[in-house]
């Protein structure tokens, strides 16, 4: 019952679209990921598959680190021409999202 309820529901309401202008994860990280994926279904069967899924996790985090830097250079180059145009307000929703934690939405229950 439930798939069926999940299945109208998409196809009558469709799938949330993410709104982003560039993607955040390249797809080179994006074919490690999914290479990590399928080995963690079984990293516990042998010690070699272990080692596989361990070598696959490493490389997808030695990835992220130059991609995490990349996408922060390229904000703060933003801030940057920012303040050089005089536009203060995008430079400074620019700084506010990098400083910003992210905190999820609490949909709390009302009676």
């Amino acid at each position: 019952m439930e798939k069926t309820l999940k299945d109208t529901a998409n196809s009558v309401i469709g799938k949330r679209c993410k709104n982003s202008n560039e993607p955040l994860i390249t797809e080179e990280m994006q074919r490690l990921m999914d290479n990590r994926k399928s080995l963690k279904a079984n990293k516990s069967r042998t010690e070699e598959d272990r080692q596989a899924y361990c070598q696959a996790s490493a490389a997808v985090q030695r990835q992220a680190r130059p991609d995490k830097q990349r996408r922060l250079e390229e904000q703060c180059q933003i801030v940057e021409e920012g303040l050089k145009t005089a536009n203060t307000k995008h430079a400074f929703q620019v700084v506010m999202k990098l400083r910003k934690t992210v905190t999820p939405k609490q949909h709390n229950i009302q009676n």
